[in-house]
């Protein structure tokens, strides 16, 4: 699974428009991506090891079968390969996203139809609230750019 944060065209117009500051709205531009790919990262990570994704329960044979071979009996964690997958990383200018292994992910996520693999939505929850976060993070970074530009402190 890849999520990839960019900025809109219109986002990229805006900071042209003020060239005189263009250099430093393209790295707070980048930095604000990053951050979000970064913190949508960290969400995910964190609400698969807090367990505080509101997901139906294993099955008893599963919870058997992760008993048997000694793996972690938490969701989504047995081997921890699909939890250190997750990282960010850029994905072309002023781009990064997250990756995660796209077979599982999607699997967890949504569910299958040919294995009774139930939907544990763990993605769509952290992405609604990177949704609400994003303004937040790009009107920080470019507003500290402009401070910064009239010789004002930034936050």
């Amino acid at each position: 699974m890849k999520v990839v944060f960019k900025l809109t065209p219109d986002a990229l117009k805006i900071m042209r428009a003020f060239n005189y500051t263009s250099k430093n709205f393209k790295k707070k531009a980048e930095s604000a991506v990053k951050e979000m790919a970064v913190q949508c990262s960290r969400r995910v990570k964190s609400s698969i090891t807090k367990q505080t994704v509101d997901v139906p329960p294993l099955s008893e044979a599963w919870v058997a079968k992760k008993a048997r071979l000694h793996l972690d009996p938490k969701y989504f964690l047995a081997t921890h390969k699909y939890i250190t997958g997750i990282k960010p990383a850029q994905s072309g200018h002023l781009s990064w996203g997250v990756l995660a292994d796209v077979d599982r992910a999607v699997a967890l996520e949504l569910g299958t139809y040919t294995s009774p693999i139930k939907p544990r939505p763990h993605w769509v929850p952290v992405l609604h609230e990177m949704e609400k976060l994003i303004p937040v993070i790009v009107n920080k970074k470019i507003l500290n750019v402009v401070l910064k530009s009239l010789g004002t402190s930034g936050f």
